[in-house]
């Protein structure tokens, strides 16, 4: 795994992990009104591209693909930090 800058060729892979990992690994704990306050299924990618390129997150990549992103604010403290579902990884290696 390596962890690399911001880089825009993900930008829409981004909030698709961060929705995902909302609506697969909450959906026990929270119902769909709350899921999907937190993270709409319709995602508003330019709304995310602004965002990412204001935050800037660190991306965690394996095998090319993103499994997870993490963003700091400038006091040094974590934003956000979302990874891809225990299940999705699971899943992929069958």
């Amino acid at each position: 795994m390596q962890i690399i800058n911001y880089n825009k060729s993900y930008s829409k892979q981004i909030p698709e992990l961060f929705t995902n990992s909302i609506h697969k690994t909450c959906n026990k704990e929270y119902t769909k009104e709350q899921l999907n306050a937190w993270a709409k299924l319709d995602i508003d990618y330019e709304a995310w591209e602004k965002r990412l390129d204001k935050t800037k997150p660190y991306l965690a990549i394996h095998d090319k693909k993103l499994v997870g992103f993490q963003s700091s604010m400038k006091i040094i403290l974590i934003a956000f930090m979302y990874t891809m579902s225990i299940k999705e990884k699971v899943l992929e290696k069958l």
